[in-house]
């Protein structure tokens, strides 16, 4: 084993190696000869203990500006975030690239993070270096919260209020119409898929669709996995491994349910607004 060479950042130990010579070995070198396939460790190997080869970066207390796309104005050393996760600008000759969109709008903004793992793009690779993770604020959960309305359903009551009874009229039976129904989202479009992410929603013919979160998330930017309803498979990509079904959707200004027939034809309008509960539109997020 010969001298060793100090690593940034770790320890350097004088220590005696198996043919009785002392020599200079570092915290690295100590953890790689501990652990790799020479086991003949000296005697004071133990007393350094092996750095940490997968320490996580600590998060940043907030975001800076998100990444835009084509901004000729990125400078060595500006922050940009995407997707929680920090990114600076490398000085020349890589700051020229910071504000180039090479691949045109279909791909800018790509500078992702999945896992720890930052996907390699090579037009921002050699420009954007990665810094931390950063906690933004007031970002949606992604995820649909349905609110109930508040309407009580009344339910016809199965004992007489009184010997005889006080209408000959027939109890209507609960209305199947949902009082409940999401807003529908922006349309799936194929020229923004690129920029979908985990927590997306979309529309396609009235249904709502979620962009499922890693590692499923990165085929919901493919357009040959756009949502299909009523199709569980289709002949090509499955796009249900991507997307997820929350359900159908209206539009408050256009879809609001009607009133309730009145029960007998008279002719005449009804002066007095109908027992039937109204359907309650409300935002998923």
């Amino acid at each position: 084993m010969g001298d060793g060479l100090e690593v940034p950042g770790h320890g350097v130990a004088e220590l005696e190696s198996h043919d009785g010579r002392a020599h200079r070995v570092s915290e690295h070198q100590n953890f790689l000869h501990a652990h790799g396939s020479n086991l003949r460790c000296c005697s004071r190997c133990a007393k350094l203990p092996p750095p940490s080869l997968h320490s996580a970066p600590t998060a940043l207390d907030h975001c800076p500006d998100p990444y835009v796309p084509g901004n000729v104005s990125y400078a060595a050393g500006d922050r940009v975030s995407v997707h929680s996760h920090v990114f600076e600008c490398r000085p020349p000759p890589y700051e020229y690239y910071c504000g180039v969109d090479v691949l045109g709008s279909a791909d800018a903004g790509r500078i992702e993070e999945d896992g720890g793992i930052v996907r390699a793009r090579e037009y921002y690779a050699g420009a954007w270096e990665p810094v931390s993770p950063c906690l933004e604020t007031g970002t949606p959960t992604g995820g649909p919260t349905v609110v109930p309305t508040g309407f009580p359903t009344v339910q016809p009551s199965l004992l007489p209020t009184s010997e005889e009874p006080t209408s000959a009229e027939p109890t209507p039976s609960p209305s199947d119409t949902p009082t409940d129904l999401l807003i529908c989202p922006h349309p799936y479009s194929e020229e923004y898929a690129p920029r979908y992410r985990d927590g997306y929603l979309v529309e396609v013919s009235g249904t709502v669709f979620e962009c499922k979160p890693y590692p499923y998330d990165y085929y919901c930017t493919l357009p040959d996995f756009r949502p299909r309803p009523g199709v569980v498979h289709a002949t090509g990509p499955a796009w249900s491994d991507a997307w997820e079904k929350l359900g159908p959707c209206g539009h408050p200004d256009t879809d609001g349910p009607s009133g309730a027939p009145s029960a007998a034809g008279s002719g005449q309008p009804s002066g007095a607004p109908s027992g039937m509960p109204t359907c309650e539109f409300r935002r998923p997020w």
